[in-house]
C-alpha cells in the first residue's frame, strides 16, 4: 500500500453548492500536498429492490448514470482550470455515497464530503453522510459547511486522550504546510462525577480547576515543538461547552482539527459528541481525526 504522503485526497461531490466548497477545498490541500485529487460521484437506485450491478441499465439508471457524469466533469474542468499542476482523477460509483466514501477512505490520504450537501442526484441528504464519513473513515475527514479564512489559524480541541494527540499531529502537519499559528484550546464547562453517590462540593474553586487543566494542557503538547519548530503554538483553556468554544474560536480559523470518540481525564470533554457538533455547526472546515488515522 502507498504511503499516507502519496495517497490521493478525495471528494465526493453531488452538484451541490456544498459539495462545490468542498471541492475547492480539497483541490487546494491536494495542492499542498503535492498529491492527486480523486473527485467521487456515488449513483445509487434506491427504490429497486436488486442490489446495485445486479441488474442491466436501463433508461432511469442511464438518466442517473449520464447526470453523474456531467456532474463529474464540471467538477474535474473547474479543478484543471484552477489548478492545472493538480493531477485531478474521476471516479463515478454505483452505491450508496456513504458506502462509496468509506472505501475510499481506506486509501486515501483525506477525505473531503460538504457538510449539507441536497443530494439532488442520490436521493441522500450530504449531511447525513457527512456525520457518517466523519464517525467511521479510516483517515482523517474533513467537513466543509463553508469557505474558510485562508489567512486563519488552526485551531484544534485537546482533552488529553490518545485520539486527541493523534489530531494535534494533524493540526501541526496542516498548519506547518501552511505556515500559520496553531490555537490548541481545551475547553472545561462542568466538574466531573466520580460515581454514583459519590458527594461533590457546594464550593468550586474554579481557579484551581482552571489552573489545573492549564497545566493538563501544557502536559498534552510537551515536546511536539521539537517536531514542529515553526509552529507558533498558543495554549487556550476556556470554560465553555467545547463545542461552543471552539465554534467561536473557529470563525477566524482555516480549519478546526477534533479527535473522533475520545475520552480525555479532563471534566467534562467527551471528543466524539464535540466533533458530531462542530460538524453541524462548524463555522470553518471541520477535520475529525480517528486515532491511528495518520499511520
Amino acid at each position: 500500500m502507498n504511503s499516507i504522503a502519496s495517497r490521493p485526497v478525495v471528494v465526493g461531490v453531488d452538484g451541490s453548492d456544498a459539495s462545490v466548497a468542498a471541492l475547492d477545498w480539497a483541490l487546494t490541500e491536494a495542492r499542498v500536498l503535492r498529491v492527486p485529487l480523486r473527485i467521487v460521484h456515488a449513483v445509487q437506485w434506491p427504490l429497486l429492490p436488486l442490489p446495485p450491478r445486479s441488474y442491466p441499465l436501463g433508461t432511469g439508471d442511464d438518466t442517473a448514470r449520464t447526470a453523474g457524469e456531467r456532474v463529474l466533469a464540471e467538477a474535474a474542468c473547474r479543478c484543471v482550470t484552477a489548478a492545472p499542476d493538480v493531477t485531478v482523477e474521476i471516479e463515478l460509483v454505483i452505491a450508496d455515497p456513504t458506502g462509496a466514501l468509506l472505501q475510499q477512505s481506506a486509501s486515501a490520504s483525506l477525505v473531503v464530503v460538504g457538510a449539507t450537501g441536497a443530494g439532488e442526484l442520490t436521493g441522500v441528504v450530504l449531511g447525513s453522510v457527512a456525520d457518517v464519513v466523519a464517525t467511521k473513515a479510516r483517515c482523517p475527514a474533513v467537513v466543509v459547511r463553508r469557505p474558510s479564512a485562508a489567512d486563519g489559524p488552526v485551531v484544534v480541541g485537546i482533552d488529553g486522550s490518545p485520539g486527541a494527540d493523534t489530531a494535534f499531529d494533524f493540526a501541526l502537519q496542516h498548519a506547518d504546510r501552511r505556515r500559520v499559528p496553531l490555537i490548541a484550546m481545551y475547553a472545561w464547562h462542568g466538574v466531573a462525577s466520580y460515581g454514583p453517590g459519590v458527594m461533590l462540593p457546594l464550593v468550586v474553586d474554579w481557579e484551581l480547576v482552571a489552573e489545573e487543566a492549564r497545566r493538563g494542557l501544557a502536559e498534552a503538547i510537551a515536546g511536539w515543538s521539537e517536531k514542529y519548530p515553526d509552529v507558533t503554538v498558543e495554549q487556550r483553556v476556556v470554560r465553555a461547552h467545547p463545542v461552543q468554544a471552539l465554534a467561536d474560536a473557529g470563525r477566524f480559523a482555516q480549519l478546526l482539527v477534533v479527535g473522533s470518540r475520545g475520552h480525555g481525564g479532563y471534566v467534562g470533554l467527551l471528543l466524539g459528541s464535540v466533533a458530531q457538533g462542530l460538524v453541524h455547526h462548524g463555522p470553518c472546515p471541520v477535520a475529525v481525526v480517528h486515532q491511528g488515522a495518520l499511520r
